[in-house]
């Protein structure tokens, strides 16, 4: 290699290539520190912007939605309101023969039982071992709030022993 040129043309040369080689690393550096703040800029806009679209979809107004709440609750306290009107206007024939049965002594025995809810009547025939358990139950569907008018045919009490009866009555439910 041939050392033609002079000393302070290499220094401006050497200097010149510094210059040079600083400037793009300056310039690649701020490229490195531009993109990422670019990019975040614009993630940050577009997240802003999604949660805008969720809050206003999927979020309603808040009075809106007591409003709503409201309106529902009171449509089932209707129908609550609804469903105790129709209970209380049916009596529930199970609790009436478990209530009947707790008057019924130990030496009666029932064949059957015609009950109307309807027309609030009760009609029931059957067995009694002895005359005095007839007259208990007699006595015990008389002194009972619901049951009234009943009638006891006298050929219930013209035997001692194995009393074939029939009564019938009304219900006051």
């Amino acid at each position: 290699m041939l050392n033609i040129l002079p000393l302070q043309q290499k220094k401006e040369m050497k200097l010149n290539k510094i210059f040079n080689s600083l400037k793009r690393s300056i310039i690649f550096l701020w490229l490195l520190l531009i993109m990422p703040a670019g990019l975040l800029i614009t993630t940050h806009y577009l997240l802003l912007s999604i949660n805008d679209k969720i809050n206003n979809t999927i979020v309603p107004n808040p009075q809106e939605k007591l409003q709503d709440i409201a309106v529902i609750s009171q449509t089932f306290n209707s129908y609550l309101k609804k469903g105790e009107s129709i209970q209380q206007s049916h009596a529930n024939p199970v609790l009436f023969l478990e209530h009947l049965t707790q008057l019924i002594p130990a030496g009666i025995t029932i064949k059957g039982i015609n009950l109307s809810l309807i027309d609030k009547t009760i009609a029931f025939s059957g067995e009694a071992t002895t005359r005095d358990e007839l007259i208990i139950l007699e006595n015990n569907l008389s002194s009972d709030s619901m049951f009234s008018n009943f009638s006891y045919p006298l050929s219930n009490l013209s035997e001692k022993e194995n009393i074939k009866f029939d009564l019938s009555g009304k219900i006051n439910l």
